[in-house]
């Protein structure tokens, strides 16, 4: 009768433990309250983050075509902010090429944070977040590519000197390393993340002139937007395979960022679109020109581009944003406490069927 009770309990323990655990994360998540927007809007999906170069300001675009876009913040720190990036807390991460300085801005507005301005930095332009949240900045002043802690300090040079002349854009591929737009070589590099590695030229010469934004689409292959050719281009990873242009010319003049949204389409910065500055919606499929998304308006020189591929939450009682990645850490959390109640389930019922005479 006292192994049946011990029996009963254990495998009673296991699911009354899951329950109570899902119950908790379920009142967690239901406590969890989307970013806000200096607009009062909450976070979305899809949302486009623009850096102006001359507003000078960083704005958000809905990606519905023909809503203006919404001041995140512009004036002083900023003087001519170019590079955006999103981390995992959803804050936005600005390379000023004008201070010079890397900075972090809340998407509710107010006055962003420096995360580290000054030497070594003299035009760092291009930024990018790698798997484990450090910063990864392009400075064609210093001819280099930075790590950048987020948490401050001195960044880290990765690698400056020949082969870069002029590193711009910056994006992680995903295996880690770093590909690289050199504006002046021209070419598309790949960079190891270890320093000191000199960086492999993937492709350089014609039909690039003047390489800018990279992004990386979901089979691997860089999206390149071209300055000078006023085009977008898809750049094989494979070293000397030439690049396709998606489409050239007009309506683009002079596109500079690029960020590839959860559909698959490339979403292109052009600071002077025919005259207009304007944000641009690229189907990935050659030949198709491009949807204007949004154009004159607050816009002067839209130059960077990054998108919300998750939506950003506060924990309960504020703090920083959680995102993504903070949900599943929560949920593996759950799943490795519920493992272990099954375990020590399993454990007791085998405990007590090893007592049981055998019949």
């Amino acid at each position: 009768m006292s192994n049946m009770t011990k029996k009963t309990k254990a495998g009673r323990l296991f699911p009354a433990a899951v329950v109570v655990l899902i119950l908790l994360a379920a009142t967690t998540v239901n406590m969890l309250t989307p970013l806000i927007h200096a607009d009062g809007s909450p976070v979305s999906l899809g949302d486009i983050i623009v850096a102006d170069a001359n507003a000078p300001a960083v704005f958000r675009q809905s990606p519905s075509v023909g809503v203006a876009p919404t001041v995140i913040f512009s004036g002083t720190p900023y003087v001519d902010p170019w590079g955006v990036a999103i981390d995992a807390s959803g804050n936005i991460i600005v390379a000023d090429r004008g201070v010079p300085a890397v900075f972090r801005q809340s998407p509710s507005g107010g006055a962003p944070t420096v995360i580290f301005s000054g030497t070594p930095y003299v035009h760092p332009i291009g930024v990018a977040i790698d798997a484990s949240g450090n910063i990864i900045v392009a400075d064609y002043g210093a001819h280099a590519v930075f790590r950048q802690s987020p948490s401050g300090g001195a960044p880290t040079v990765i690698f400056s000197g020949t082969p870069y002349v002029d590193p711009y854009g910056v994006a992680i591929d995903a295996s880690g390393n770093i590909i690289v737009a050199d504006a002046l070589v021209p070419a598309v590099f790949r960079q190891s993340p270890s320093v000191g590695v000199a960086p492999t030229a993937i492709f350089s010469g014609t039909p690039y002139v003047d390489p800018y934004g990279v992004a990386i689409d979901a089979s691997g292959n860089i999206i390149v937007t071209d300055y000078a050719a006023d085009a977008v281009f898809r750049q094989s990873p494979s070293v000397g395979v030439a690049p396709t242009a998606i489409f050239s010319g007009t309506p683009y003049k002079s596109p500079y960022g690029v960020a590839i949204d959860a559909s698959g389409n490339i979403i292109v910065a052009v600071g002077n679109a025919l005259g207009v500055p304007a944000v641009f919606r690229q189907s990935p499929s050659v030949g198709v020109a491009p949807t204007t998304i949004f154009s004159g308006g607050l816009y002067v020189e839209p130059v960077g581009v990054a998108i919300y591929e998750f939506v950003p939450v506060v924990p309960p009682g504020g703090g920083p944003g959680l995102g993504a990645g903070m949900l599943i850490v929560l949920i593996m959390l759950i799943v490795t406490l519920s493992g272990v109640g099954a375990a020590a389930a399993l454990s007791r019922r085998l405990s007590v069927g090893a007592q049981r005479p055998i019949r």
